[in-house]
């Protein structure tokens, strides 16, 4: 966007890519596309109350959790 860089964000980034794999499932950033592909296979079929958790929607694991 033409935007000059900015050290501390690249930074940051470096960082949490280090970081990555001692971060929980749960707690890591998921594509919105992911989240709604869950709620379009789960919606249709349920009954009462689901929590999703972020983990089940990464890719390779579980769609929703148990």
């Amino acid at each position: 966007l033409g935007q000059p860089a900015r050290f501390g964000e690249g930074l940051g980034a470096r960082i949490g890519a280090a970081l990555r794999p001692l971060i929980p499932m749960n707690l890591r950033p998921i594509a919105a596309e992911r989240v709604a592909q869950a709620l379009l296979t789960l919606v249709p079929s349920a009954v009462g109350k689901h929590v999703l958790f972020s983990g089940a929607m990464q890719p390779g694991m579980a769609e929703a959790s148990p």
